[in-house]
């Protein structure tokens, strides 16, 4: 990708697709991989949690 602008298409066409499908979430942190996306990938999954360590989400 090196285009100029590369990560504006990126932002623009396949974060909202996988957000769609379930693969990302929109969080207070940014976007995080949900379990179902790191199922796709073969990466461990991991909650998201707050600085104290509890779950954000429950």
């Amino acid at each position: 990708m090196g285009a100029v602008g590369s990560h504006r298409c990126y932002a623009d066409t396949v974060e909202p697709y996988l957000l769609q499908i379930g693969f990302l979430a929109r969080t207070r942190r940014g976007r995080t991989l949900t379990q179902a996306g790191a199922e796709h990938v073969g990466a461990a999954y991991s909650p998201a949690q707050s600085a104290d360590g509890s779950p954000l989400f429950e």
